[in-house]
């Protein structure tokens, strides 16, 4: 299975990991700069690649102007983001060197927890801002040291009020959490059964004091996972769970499913099709007190209420836009949201990276209507590509 086979190749990669012992994080004082030419909407786009070092981070104006350029010699896979109050989290999914991006432009190292070593082949599977804290995976996988029997995660969360890191191993593979009454809730996979649940984590001891199995094999035949980008298969809205789940197999897979769970017992209180048609599930994020649930092909699903129907919207585009996504193989690798609007990054990988076609295009979110598009000049030879927004 799809999954499985997924979960080989990181069970590959980590094994046999050697770990110092001593649980505090590190920062360092070598840092970077990108000029703050402009105190205009810009746009930060990261280029790096999959499996090797090396990393370009360029400022890009609202019309598309390259602003500043920097090269991280050292960093690999810089996946994932998220904003807390004015800075900007930059994490690997590959090693322990991550980056933030504060407001002067100051990009600076750290790594946490110390215990595994700089720079060591333990990345992240998600980081997402919730309430009153950051939270972000460390990959640990089996560890003779730590986990020498069962597959592990680290849960590694940030108070944002009292600047304070505190972290605590899990069995089986991370995928999302939320901060909901003081307790994280934290999405796993457990790779040994392929079960899924949620373990509960009071955020003032760091302990676990609940775990809930998540239903995902329908009809007891049937097995359903988490699917989404960084960390978006768990969201908390409206005072529910919500947990977004695809098949695994071709007769199921792109029908995703929508479970509303309450997270005082655990209990499945409805579960939803996203779509009667194939939907090919990419992002799912909290805006303006909405949920948006967006697929590949630009569909979103946008729901007010949970006991209501949901609004349908598409993103519009031209025909000469649609044949250039189909000629081109163009992807998305990135949705943001500001002021009304949604921000798509588009890779047009059919090319070589250094060929390639990269833009971002905005849409509004009432209408769909395409508003600007926004041309990223520079030519990298990095394979992925990220971005966000900074104002």
């Amino acid at each position: 299975m799809l999954f499985k086979k997924r979960m080989k190749i990181i069970f590959a990669t980590l094994f046999l990991l050697g770990l110092a012992a001593i649980s505090t994080f590190w920062f360092t004082a070598t840092h970077h700069s990108l000029e703050n030419k402009t105190k205009s909407e810009t746009f930060t786009v990261v280029y790096s690649n999959a499996m090797d070092d090396g990393a370009e981070i360029v400022k890009y104006s609202n019309k598309g102007k390259i602003l500043d350029k920097k090269n991280l010699v050292n960093a690999q896979s810089l996946y994932y983001f998220a904003k807390v109050k004015n800075d900007y989290y930059l994490m690997s999914e590959r090693k322990n060197r991550h980056y933030i991006l504060n407001q002067n432009g100051i990009l600076q190292p750290f790594f946490g927890p110390n215990k595994y070593g700089k720079d060591r082949n333990i990345g992240t599977s998600f980081l997402k801002e919730s309430d009153n804290h950051l939270f972000f995976s460390m990959n640990v996988g089996i560890n003779p040291g730590y986990s020498p029997t069962q597959y592990t995660n680290e849960l590694v969360y940030f108070d944002k009020e009292n600047l304070k890191y505190r972290n605590i191993l899990l069995s089986g593979y991370l995928l999302s959490t939320v901060e909901y009454n003081n307790m994280a809730y934290t999405l796993y996979v457990n790779n040994n059964d392929n079960s899924v649940g949620i373990y509960v984590i009071d955020l003032k001891t760091s302990k676990k004091i609940k775990q809930f199995t998540i239903e995902n094999r329908l009809q007891g035949l049937t097995e359903y996972f988490p699917v989404g980008q960084n960390g978006a298969s768990l969201q908390i809205f409206k005072g529910k769970l919500i947990v977004f789940l695809d098949g695994n197999t071709s007769d199921t897979q792109f029908h995703p499913i929508m479970q509303i769970i309450d997270p005082k017992n655990g209990k499945l209180e409805s579960e939803t099709s996203l779509s009667d048609t194939s939907f090919l599930f990419y992002d799912s994020q909290i805006y303006n007190d909405k949920l948006y649930i967006l697929s590949e092909d630009l569909n979103f699903t946008i729901f007010n209420d949970l006991n209501k129907n949901p609004k349908k919207l598409r993103l519009k585009q031209s025909n000469s836009v649609s044949e250039k996504i189909q000629n081109e193989k163009g992807v998305i690798s990135g949705v943001h949201y500001l002021a009304g609007s949604v921000f798509v990054l588009y890779d047009y990988v059919k090319n070589s990276p250094a060929d390639r076609i990269r833009e971002i295009r905005e849409y509004d979110l009432l209408t769909g209507k395409e508003l600007h598009v926004i041309p990223l000049a520079f030519k990298s030879n990095k394979e992925m590509i990220r971005f966000f927004l900074t104002n």
